[in-house]
């Protein structure tokens, strides 16, 4: 961390920004910098000096531990273990205090801020965007995981005070409300770059359509600086892309677009290929021809690194290849296209592909396209599964739009395609009038065992489905201890 170059801001600074907030001992020195703000005692770590712990619930068993790296807190509740050792500003909220505190840091920041949204792909673009920009000499800050909830953006903007190069800020939906407390945080955040990557499929039991999510996630743009740049999915229905140009045209914001199909946008694939471990891409950025390698073969992950491209291209960043052999070293979250391969004695060897993250239409579909590739590109000679579940919270729609997936997993041709829990009866149904082998279940165990029987020498599952409002979250650990309780060995992932 370079920490000479942080926002100046220290912890006597703390009065400035909340009123009526008081420390516990005044005698405790109060005047040094602060470079990192923690909203967990947990995330204290010896790689950061100078940190700030700013929470509602402190683990004191944490803080023992790491005392020498905790450098204030502030707190609703007096730690009287810490009165005459830590600095502690006593306030009423400390959610208000962190937001005080990153509209502080904000208003002092000078380089670019990126705020990524969309129903799905969201967490990888902004991955990418982080990972290109991010070198020995240039330091970029990015949400760890798919930490992107309300919270989180009061968290890592305030966390900009170490004055990073780059932000990258990842904001789900709710983080762009304005009737709930703090507004649309989109505005706290003020971003010079958006990226919308792709909308709908996803918390419909909370939005009345596809449409009305268009609407919340325009949220954004309401957050960005009048003359900056929109970068949009051009794959998106246009009824929803008339949402984001409305919305941009009275700040004067430019939209560009990216398109796996449409060659009249600022970006747009060329060709891709697929060698079974790596997607070489060939695309055309803004009339420049680039090629890149990507890990796996998803379609959804190529589209994303479209609109990355862009938002490179405008930040002046070269688009040469040491640059683009970072989009090599990307890696997934857990459980999102997440491989695990398995040898089972020494002639069967077995692959799968655990998608389960998160779901929504666009996901589903993503899954489904990047099934079919492994099934038909001849890598994998063994028998072809699908594990298929539910989309959850998708409201009254939810088996209307169940339907909407028979024909595409009708498309891919599984050998097996395995349904869980009760919505998927009827998917079964049909995909069974189709002459697909589908068989549905309501017992996860028995789901598991079956799919380990129809397993072959050189086979690939692909799972997929909501993991929660069911036990169906709990696949992703099953099914591999299954393969490891007869004798498997894990060869690749974990």
């Amino acid at each position: 961390m370079n920490q000479h170059k942080s926002i100046p801001f220290t912890v006597r600074d703390f009065t400035n920004i909340y009123q009526g907030g008081y420390f516990l001992n005044d005698d405790l020195p109060i005047d040094f910098q602060i470079y990192r703000i923690a909203d967990r005692s947990h995330l204290l770590s010896k790689d950061y000096q100078g940190v700030l712990v700013t929470s509602y619930a402190f683990s004191l068993d944490t803080i023992d531990r790491v005392t020498d790296y905790c450098q204030a807190i502030v707190t609703r509740e007096p730690i009287l273990e810490y009165k005459d050792t830590i600095p502690q500003f006593i306030v009423e909220n400390t959610r208000v205090f962190l937001y005080n505190l990153a509209k502080y840091i904000r208003e002092q920041y000078t380089h670019p801020v990126i705020g990524v949204t969309g129903s799905a792909g969201k967490s990888t673009t902004s991955k990418m965007i982080w990972r290109l920009l991010k070198d020995e000499t240039t330091d970029a800050l990015v949400n760890l995981g798919n930490h992107n909830n309300r919270a989180s953006v009061s968290f890592y903007t305030a966390n900009i005070v170490r004055n990073p190069d780059y932000t990258v800020l990842e904001l789900a939906g709710d983080s762009l409300l304005p009737h709930l407390p703090n507004g649309n945080l989109a505005e706290l955040a003020q971003l010079d770059i958006g990226v919308i990557t792709s909308i709908g499929g996803a918390h419909l039991s909370k939005y009345k359509d596809d449409l009305n999510v268009a609407e919340i996630k325009s949220g954004l743009i309401d957050g960005m600086k009048p003359g900056g740049l929109l970068v949009v999915n051009h794959d998106i229905p246009q009824d929803q892309m008339a949402v984001f140009i409305r919305k941009a045209a009275p700040k004067n914001i430019k939209i560009v677009t990216y398109s796996m199909r449409e060659k009249n946008t600022e970006a747009y694939l060329i060709e891709k290929s697929w060698d079974g471990e790596f997607s070489t891409v060939k695309a055309n950025v803004q009339g420049k021809t680039v090629e890149y390698r990507l890990p796996g073969g998803s379609e959804g992950t190529i589209q994303n690194s479209l609109g990355v491209l862009l938002v490179l291209d405008y930040l002046g960043a070269k688009l040469d290849q040491e640059q683009l052999k970072k989009f090599e070293e990307i890696k997934t979250l857990p459980r999102v296209l997440t491989r695990k391969e398995f040898d089972l004695g020494t002639k069967e060897h077995i692959t799968l592909i655990d998608d389960t993250h998160n779901s929504s239409v666009p996901s589903m579909l993503n899954a489904l396209s990047y099934f079919k590739l492994l099934a038909t590109s001849g890598v994998y000679k063994g028998t072809k599964l699908l594990i298929l579940a539910k989309i959850a919270d998708l409201g009254p729609k939810s088996q209307e739009i169940h339907y909407q997936f028979v024909e595409p997993i009708a498309e891919t041709q599984p050998d097996y395609a395995l349904l869980y829990g009760p919505q998927m009866k009827e998917i079964m149904k049909e995909l069974r009038k189709r002459k697909i082998l589908a068989y549905h279940y309501t017992d996860l165990n028995e789901l598991v065992e079956e799919a380990l029987e129809l397993m072959t020498d050189q086979s690939v599952t692909v799972i997929k489905g909501s993991t929660w409002e069911s036990d169906f979250e709990e696949i992703s650990w099953r099914l591999p201890r299954k393969i490891i309780e007869q004798g498997g060995k894990l060869v690749q992932g974990g």
